[in-house]
């Protein structure tokens, strides 16, 4: 069955224009949500008690800068040690706040005016304040620094500090969903003495006293597991579940059977095939659609490179050779959500744009005419994480390619933090098996990457058409958002900055033994107001 989320204390966003969807990406209205009595689940008598968590892939540690982020990677462990300003809550569709007390707009969403809430405290018990807010949020804002959340953190033209307790975010641009920023890694505070003490690399192994979360990290063994312990001052409240113990168990099958046997009890689910066994069981569930959950990430030219596929005939051959529903039948056995549109037909914002269908002869025309020319020899890369439906879908796209006349040099071999430093860190690649992760509570925020000023364009696309149309989208409120993405689906198949291969599920199950879990955008659980029973 399926239980509700609970509803954030604290006075909900002044921005009635923020209206977004639903968990679901149908729209099924059933709520998604999490804990049976979620509501004040946490309470004095219901303290006690540890839970396991099998996640989808391990953080490199524990600063905000230095994790990739969403549910799929470390934002679940960061938010519990650091929490968030702002929260996407799942039921309702709007941003509402968590550690801020209001965050409010200018008419044209060019300011907002943040106002924190009073007697919060860093885990050391320094007080949380504005500067702190504005020093983190600069963390992001500084190349050096290398976060993946920088391009968004860059529409933050000036940050004014009004009192200890009130600042302005002066924006470069008008963005109508702004809050998404606060609800990600930006909006988790990083106490600037402990960061000047302990030096980032000192806080990405030991966060202690860094935040004002729930939680303060008690181990921290890469590779093996991550424990959390709760604090006893938390802002919040008491803090019930006493221990928090994150594994990364490598592919959905091995994570679903290891919550099965009772190993875990909560579970970060991804592979369709997997998904559909949980839901046949019953299990609680909650669910997140993403648009461009599954695709091929394409080299453009990042960092002044020069691939193969930076010439737009190349990555349109790409295209032109993959066929999203074979893989999705070799991969899932037809479960998947396959499609070769940016936007999902079931997504709430499906655009009607139709994507050019598959062409293998087109493709092979395309391949031929550029090796033709002398300056390659039709060898492409392509890279793949090692779970098992990764490695199947690098094996059904090599043949896919190979077949239009790609000589095709796959790696799949690498594990996740390793594909993420080859494409991110490294931009040492032609193709990767990726997921933009496009989350509905603001499609820009994923989608801004791709503008040709963007730090965190690591495709290297650029194209002055898709600029113009992605400053649109950022500015267009949640009604006018379907227009604005069908804007920037027809320059996509045009210019093939990447090849959309499928929408994803993310899906968190749990056991009858857990309540009270709340979700913020990207799928990433909310510990603060959860119990355990047993």
């Amino acid at each position: 069955m399926r239980g509700r989320t609970r509803t954030a204390c604290g006075l909900a966003l002044a921005v009635a224009a923020l209206a977004g969807a639903t968990a679901c990406g149908g729209g099924d209205g059933d709520g998604s949500g999490a804990g049976d009595d979620a509501r004040g689940a946490c309470t004095a008598e219901r303290v006690g008690g540890s839970l396991t968590m099998g996640t989808f892939s391990p953080p490199n540690g524990f600063d905000p800068v230095r994790v990739a982020g969403g549910g799929v990677s470390g934002e679940t462990e960061l938010a519990a040690v650091y929490d968030t300003l702002v929260r996407y809550d799942q039921d309702s569709g709007e941003f509402v706040p968590q550690v801020a007390e209001s965050l409010e707009p200018n008419a044209d969403f060019t300011e907002w005016t943040l106002t924190l809430r009073s007697g919060v405290t860093f885990g050391n018990g320094d007080p949380l304040t504005t500067e702190a807010v504005r020093a983190s949020v600069e963390r992001h804002r500084d190349p050096a620094n290398r976060s993946t959340a920088s391009y968004r953190a860059a529409t933050v033209r000036r940050m004014r500090i009004v009192d200890d307790l009130t600042m302005v975010f002066e924006l470069d641009r008008p963005w109508a969903t702004f809050p998404y920023l606060l609800a990600e890694r930006p909006g988790m505070v990083v106490n600037p003495a402990v960061l000047a003490e302990r030096g980032a690399e000192g806080l990405n192994t030991d966060p202690t006293g860094a935040g004002v979360g729930p939680y303060e990290a008690a181990r921290y063994a890469p590779g093996e597991e991550i424990v959390l312990e709760a604090r006893d001052d938390y802002w919040g409240g008491p803090v019930c579940i006493e221990e928090i113990r994150f594994v990364a168990i490598p592919g959905a099958q091995a994570t679903y059977e290891a919550f099965q046997q009772g190993e875990v009890d909560v579970a970060f689910l991804r592979e369709p095939l997997v998904v559909e066994q949980a839901r046949s069981e019953g299990v609680n569930e909650f669910t997140d659609l993403v648009d461009l959950g599954q695709m091929v990430l394409v080299n453009n030219g990042v960092r002044g490179s020069r691939p193969a596929t930076a010439d737009v005939r190349v990555r349109r051959a790409v295209a032109l050779a993959i066929d999203p529903e074979q893989v999705d039948q070799r991969v899932n056995e037809g479960t998947g959500l396959p499609t070769r549109a940016v936007i999902h037909p079931d997504s709430r914002y499906a655009t009607g744009v139709e994507p050019p269908e598959p062409d293998p002869e087109r493709a092979a025309d395309l391949v031929e005419e550029v090796r033709a020319e002398g300056e390659w020899d039709g060898t492409i890369r392509l890279l793949c994480d090692n779970s098992p439906a990764r490695i199947e879908s690098a094996i059904a796209l090599e043949a896919q390619l190979e077949a239009v006349g790609f000589e095709v040099d796959a790696d799949h071999d690498l594990d996740t933090q390793d594909l993420i430093s080859r494409v991110i860190v490294d931009a040492d690649y032609d193709l990767a098996c990726w997921g933009d992760n496009i989350n509905q509570s603001s499609p820009w925020a994923t989608l801004g990457r791709y503008r040709s000023d963007a730090a965190n364009n690591f495709a290297g696309y650029a194209d002055p058409e898709m600029d113009a149309a992605l400053d649109a989208l950022r500015a267009a409120p949640a009604d006018e958002q379907r227009e604005a993405l069908a804007a920037v689906e027809e320059i996509w198949h045009e210019t093939v900055p990447s090849v959309p291969l499928a929408a994803t599920e993310q899906v968190i199950v749990w056991n009858d033994r857990v309540h009270g879990l709340a979700f913020n955008q990207t799928a990433v659980v909310v510990f603060a107001d959860a119990y355990v029973e047993g």
